[in-house]
Order: C-alpha cells, then sequence, then structure tokens
C-alpha cells in the first residue's frame, strides 16, 4: 500500500517537473536540478553529524531519519535563500 502512494506521488512529482521543463522557463530545471543535488548534500550532512535512527534498514543500512530530514530541510533553506540573492542582485530573470 505505501509503496504504491509514493509511486504515485512520484509520478506526478516526474510529470510536473518535465511539465516544467517544456511549457516553462529554464529556471524551473536549475531549480530542479539544485535541489536535487543539494537534498544528497542535506542528507548526508545531517545523517553523518546528528543521525541516530535508523531509516529503511533493508534499503540502505545506514539510512538515518536524520538524514532524511536533512534532505528535505536543507535544500529548500539554501536554495530559498540563493535564489532570493539572485532575485535581489539582478536583473531579477531566474527570480522565483
Amino acid at each position: 500500500m505505501l509503496l504504491e502512494v509514493f509511486g504515485h506521488v512520484f509520478i506526478t512529482v516526474a510529470a510536473s517537473f518535465g511539465y516544467g521543463i517544456y511549457y516553462l522557463q529554464p529556471k524551473f530545471c536549475m531549480y530542479g536540478i539544485m535541489m536535487s543535488g543539494w537534498s544528497d548534500t542535506g542528507g548526508l550532512m545531517f545523517g553523518m553529524i546528528y543521525g541516530k535512527t535508523p531509516f529503511a534498514k533493508s534499503i540502505s543500512p545506514n539510512k538515518t531519519s536524520e538524514g532524511v530530514l536533512g534532505a528535505i530541510l536543507w535544500p529548500c533553506t539554501v536554495i530559498t535563500f540563493i535564489f532570493y540573492l539572485i532575485g535581489q542582485y539582478s536583473d531579477g530573470e531566474y527570480a522565483i
């Protein structure tokens, strides 16, 4: 049941990302790529520093709940700040 829900969410997110690339401006493609990279970085950082609670041992034995939380929170704060700075100190083309 849970995997089925995640499958539907993944398809929805992938379809919306494809829509953003095809119909909208390139800033959305750049935004998605940056979010993906910073999400991996945030998960690794938070997992190594604060990670104590195991999460999905069958998938990855070193994955922790704190790492998952870092993978969600870190890119939201960092990428939002980067796009804020770009919007403030440029012509605003890449500001979201």
